[in-house]
């Protein structure tokens, strides 16, 4: 059965990985702990990524597309948080140098002071950024970015050079708070939550050779089905796309399949395990 979602929901990593980011972000800078901080706050739920925030009375909370921006009640700092598909080739340094020109407006005359690489599986890089503040202050961003099989994660804690220590320290837990999943009492997301919807499922039979059948959202279009390329080059493929954008694929038609188990029939022709082949064509 395929659970189709968007890549926020997909991965029960981010709301852990957002903990250790902002424990990261704030290493080897001398700001004040999160201890003490958290009478008076609210939360934030955004129905349609499934993503709860708690912040300060007073700040905001904003999503669009895959980002997440808490903003502080000034609007002078601010902790975000943004999913994305990285380009064929792009590292997690390339994203972070180009985050002066993908947000001007959160970072006006920014530029890119130094990135540090991190110790980490995935393609991890650490940044400073220095932008200028509402008021002309100067500002420095931390910013995390992690690629890992061409999908990455953004996490940045930003400010003011002259930025209170109770500021910084909420802004290290409001990350560090980000969580997925419903949430009762959650305040909505405003624009756009009334027609967020319990997601249903219904059955896809293969409209080939009914070989097969997965369960997919419903009102969702799906195409797809058993694509035979030859006696025993069967090619089992699903494709699933919401109004709103988000394609997820299962299989691929025009790929061979990477691996099957050899039966009596492909033994009398000489296959044996381990062997490559290629279906309905010359053994090699």
């Amino acid at each position: 059965m395929i659970k189709i979602s968007s890549p926020l929901k997909s991965s029960r990593g981010y709301a852990a990985t957002a903990v250790l980011a902002s424990a990261l972000l704030m290493s080897g800078v001398r700001w004040a702990s999160a201890q003490g901080v958290g009478s008076g706050w609210e939360e934030f739920h955004d129905a349609r990524l499934g993503v709860t925030v708690s912040h300060p009375a007073g700040w905001s909370v904003r999503t669009e597309g895959y980002t997440i921006l808490a903003l502080s009640a000034d609007h002078r700092s601010m902790a975000f948080m943004e999913a994305f598909k990285a380009k064929v080739g792009e590292s997690a340094e390339d994203r972070i140098k180009g985050v002066p020109a993908a947000h001007p407006a959160l970072f006006p005359k920014a530029h890119i002071t130094r990135t540090t690489p991190q110790k980490s599986k995935a393609d991890q890089v650490l940044g400073i950024l220095s932008y200028q503040a509402p008021g002309g202050n100067p500002a420095t961003a931390r910013i995390l970015c992690s690629v890992y099989q061409g999908s990455g994660m953004l996490y940045g804690l930003a400010s003011p050079n002259d930025r209170p220590a109770s500021q910084s320290a909420a802004l290290m837990k409001v990350l560090a708070s980000i969580r997925f999943g419903p949430a009762a009492g959650a305040r909505p997301s405003g624009a756009g939550t009334a027609a967020a919807v319990a997601l249903h499922y219904v059955t896809f039979l293969d409209p080939k050779e009914q070989s097969f059948k997965v369960e997919v959202p419903k009102g969702w279009k799906v195409t797809g089905g058993a694509y035979r390329m030859g006696s025993t080059d069967i090619r089992q493929t699903v494709r699933a796309d919401s109004a709103d954008g988000i394609t997820v694929r299962m299989g691929d038609p025009n790929l061979p399949s990477m691996m099957t188990v050899p039966n009596a029939s492909m033994r009398s022709y000489g296959v044996r395990e381990g062997q490559i082949f290629r279906p309905s064509a010359t053994y090699i």
